[in-house]
C-alpha cells in the first residue's frame, strides 16, 4: 500500500516566486537544485511484531543512500539514488547461501521529478523489477529446500507479493518508498497556523478498490531564520476497506474454505500512521523523517500487533 503524505487542495496555493520565507503563516517547499549536487541520507527500517503480547519479530536494516542530481532543466530534475545493502542479512539467508544473494546488494535508481521537486517516476523500474523477481525466486528456492513447504505451494502464496513488488507502482511505493516520502511534500505552499483534517484514498497495491482513510496534517515548528519546518501527519485507514483488501489478498494466496471464511467474518483490522517530517525549506530536502505504521489484527484467538518504522536522516 502506498504510504504517502496527503495534502488537501484546500490549502495548496499559487507558487511564490521568491525563494526566501518571509513569515511563518505559510511554508513553501520548492527545489532549487543544480546539476552535480550531492546529498547523503541514512535510511533505517525497523519491523516489530507481537503475538498475544509477546514480541516474536524484531528485524532492522539500514544503509546510506547517495542523492545525486544528474540533470536540471526548466521543467524537471533527473536524479540518481545509489546505495549498497546486504540482502542476505535483511532476509536472514543462511551463511552458506549468502554469496548467491550478493548480486542483489548494489542498487542504483534513476528517477525524475518536476521542476519543483515533486516525484514523477523511476526510469529503470523494469530492470529493478527483474531483479526483485529474481530475488523472490531465489528466496522461494532456499526456503522450500528446507522441506517444510513445496516450491510450488510457496510460490503460489507469494505470487501476489511478487506481482506487487515487481510492478512500476510497487517499486516506486513499496521497494523504494523512501524516495517517494522524501519528495512527497515538494512542489507546494502550505498554511501553517491550523490543522487540516481530510478524507483520502490509498492505492491498493494488490489490486481492487482504493482504501479510504481519515487524515490530519499540522505544523509544530516553523522557523524562517533557520530555514526549517516540522509537520505531522496522522492517518487512519478505514477498517472495513482494510479488511476487504486483506481478505482479497489472502484468497489470492490460496487461503479459502469454511473455516477461513468464518474467521474472516469476525476479523478486525486497525491501521494507523503517525509520520513526522522535518524539512530544510531552503534545500527543499528533509533534515529528518520518521514514519510509523501500527497495525492491529484480531482473527479469532489470534491477536497480532505490528509496527513498521522508517527513519530517514540527512547526513551533514
Amino acid at each position: 500500500m502506498k504510504l504517502r503524505l496527503l495534502f488537501l487542495f484546500a490549502f495548496l496555493f499559487q507558487m511564490a516566486s521568491a525563494h526566501a520565507q518571509t513569515d511563518t503563516s505559510t511554508v513553501q517547499l520548492v527545489s532549487y537544485w543544480s546539476k552535480g549536487d550531492v546529498y547523503r541520507f541514512k535510511v533505517a527500517k525497523i519491523q516489530q511484531q507481537w503475538r498475544k503480547g509477546a514480541l516474536v519479530k524484531n528485524d532492522s536494516s539500514q544503509y546510506t543512500g547517495k542523492f545525486e542530481v544528474l540533470d536540471s532543466t526548466e521543467t524537471s530534475y533527473r536524479i540518481k539514488w545509489s546505495y549498497t545493502t546486504n540482502v542476505a542479512n535483511t532476509y536472514e539467508i543462511p551463511e552458506n547461501l549468502q554469496e548467491r544473494f550478493s548480486k542483489y546488494n548494489l542498487t542504483e535508481v534513476i528517477y525524475t521529478t518536476s521542476e519543483t521537486g515533486a516525484f514523477n517516476g523511476i526510469e529503470n523500474w523494469q530492470e529493478i523489477g527483474k531483479m526483485m523477481t529474481g530475488m523472490f525466486t531465489d528466496i522461494i528456492e532456499v526456503t522450500s529446500a528446507q522441506g517444510k513447504i513445496s516450491n510450488e505451494e510457496l510460490r503460489k502464496k507469494m505470487q501476489p507479493m511478487i506481482n506487487a513488488y515487481s510492478s512500476k507502482a510497487g517499486i516506486e511505493q513499496l521497494v523504494f518508498k523512501e524516495l517517494y516520502i522524501i519528495h512527497n511534500a515538494l512542489g507546494a505552499e502550505f498554511e501553517t497556523e491550523r490543522a487540516v483534517e481530510y478524507d483520502e484514498e490509498i492505492d491498493n497495491m494488490f489490486g481492487g478498490k482504493p482504501i479510504k482513510a481519515k487524515g490530519k496534517l499540522y505544523f509544530t515548528h516553523v522557523s524562517p531564520d533557520q530555514n526549517r519546518c516540522v509537520m505531522i501527519q496522522e492517518l487512519k485507514l478505514d477498517p472495513a476497506d482494510t479488511k476487504a483488501m486483506m481478505s482479497a489478498l489472502f484468497k489470492k494466496m490460496g487461503m479459502s474454505g469454511k473455516e477461513y471464511n468464518a474467521a474472516m467474518k469476525t476479523a478486525k483490522f486497525n491501521i494507523v500512521d503517525l509520520n513526522r517530517f522535518d524539512y530544510n525549506t531552503e534545500l527543499a530536502l528533509p533534515n529528518f523523517i520518521e514514519t510509523k505504521r501500527e497495525s492491529l489484527i484480531l482473527i479469532q484467538e489470534e491477536n497480532v500487533k505490528r509496527i513498521d518504522r522508517m527513519v530517514i536522516e540527512r547526513v551533514l
